[in-house]
């Protein structure tokens, strides 16, 4: 079973690792209360945009490839980011810029 809707996350604040890959996400406003999250996979969802994670300032890995992405410029903001799973498989990128 997949799921399409991320709720109720407001009861896990201090999440450090989340792993939602493969569902059906379209919209991931609700993670951005998650500011101690250090590890998320978003992968294998219907995702267009990373702009609701622009407060996950804690994240040192990020797996979001497999999605809609047509930007990844908000990985800059992600100063403590160790490893970025090959974010441009299967995304429609229209650029690439991270600087």
């Amino acid at each position: 079973m997949r799921i399409g809707k991320i709720s109720n996350i407001e009861h896990f604040r201090s999440l450090k690792e989340l792993k939602i890959g493969c569902n059906r996400f379209t919209d991931i406003t609700p993670l951005k209360i998650l500011d101690s999250l250090e590890s998320l996979d978003i992968s294998g969802n219907n995702i267009t945009s990373l702009d609701p994670l622009k407060t996950l300032t804690n994240l040192t890995e990020l797996n979001c490839s497999s999605n809609r992405l047509k930007s990844v410029s908000i990985i800059k903001n992600f100063t403590k980011l160790k490893i970025i799973f090959n974010f441009i498989t299967f995304n429609n990128l229209e650029n690439i810029c991270l600087l």
